[in-house]
């Protein structure tokens, strides 16, 4: 059963490359405009950040993204905005909640996430302009915002 999280990560050794596939969650494609504010420090190099994106607050019907990491590109520099297309997530209907985590120490600061799926669309502004880090001298691991 598929609950809060679960992702599997088959690893198969070919021709001198690895190959990693991903457990379908669903067949909705979200995309994620991520904004890094614009203020001395915010941007980040090592942040390993996931987002769950919920319907409600309590989580129920939900879906979870992997390390949003655009391979190649360097993401959440200061200022930026940074877009991410996700394909195969449970459909959840419309953004209520999101939950973003920090798996690494590196301080980041983001001004909002836009989660748009099909024509729907919804802003997660940072108001608080709330630090994450996985060192909670830094800022918290975990930040929830909800309509």
């Amino acid at each position: 059963s598929k609950q809060w999280y679960q992702r599997r990560v088959a690893i198969t050794a070919g021709e001198g490359k690895d190959k990693m596939s991903f457990c379908k969650q669903g067949d909705a494609t979200y995309v994620l405009a991520i904004t890094t504010k614009d203020e001395n420090h915010a941007g980040t190099d090592n942040i390993h950040a996931r987002l769950t994106i919920s319907s409600t607050k309590s989580r129920k019907g939900n879906t979870t993204t992997g390390i949003l990491d655009n391979k190649g590109k360097d993401d959440f520099i200061r200022g930026a905005t940074d877009t991410f297309t996700l394909p195969n997530l449970k459909n959840i209907g419309k953004a209520g909640c999101i939950f973003i985590t920090a798996a690494q120490d590196d301080a980041w600061l983001f001004d909002e996430i836009k989660v748009t799926r099909g024509k729907s669309s919804r802003t997660f502004k940072n108001e608080d302009s709330t630090w994450l880090s996985s060192d909670t001298n830094e800022g918290k691991n975990e930040l929830e915002i909800c309509y």
